[in-house]
């Protein structure tokens, strides 16, 4: 798992978990998540973002909310940055690759961190956001993809 993060180290907080495909000649089963997994804190919302290819989304922060994100169809990659005050890993960037085959893992994003995402498939890509959560503008943040705060170039 630790040659899917292109990073010093990964931020504190955030948790890659491998998911179970079961793949035969009529098809697949893509699992997601359980209550009982590690990373399921409650439940809020569940949402696909249909993201079209080379498109780029973020920067985005929340406040509150937790969210487990997961790829199921195409592929994307995700950039996490931490600039929490007290954070042992603050200043990190993650790099992270989802798809839907060779790197089919959720990935969890504590409250607080920055992220943004690229579609990197041929032409979109589905991502599945289960947040602990529903979504409030309130508790949420953005930022121009070309800031002075987040080290890092689409």
């Amino acid at each position: 798992m630790d040659n899917l993060i292109k990073s010093k180290k990964t931020i504190k907080g955030v948790v890659l978990t491998k998911l179970k495909q079961i793949k035969d000649e009529r098809g697949a089963v893509f699992h997601v998540m359980k209550n009982d997994s590690e990373t399921f804190y409650s439940f809020g919302e569940a949402y696909f973002s249909k993201i079209s290819e080379g498109v780029i989304k973020g920067w985005k922060f929340h406040k509150e909310m937790k969210q487990n994100f997961c790829v199921p169809f195409g592929g994307l990659k995700l950039v996490l940055f931490d600039n929490r005050a007290n954070s042992i890993s603050r200043g990190e960037v993650n790099e992270i690759i989802l798809d839907d085959d060779e790197n089919y893992i959720r990935v969890t994003v504590p409250e607080n961190i920055w992220y943004s995402f690229k579609c990197i498939s041929d032409d979109y890509c589905l991502l599945l956001n289960i947040a602990n959560i529903k979504h409030d503008k309130q508790e949420s943040l953005q930022m121009d993809l070309c800031n002075d705060i987040i080290p890092y170039e689409w």
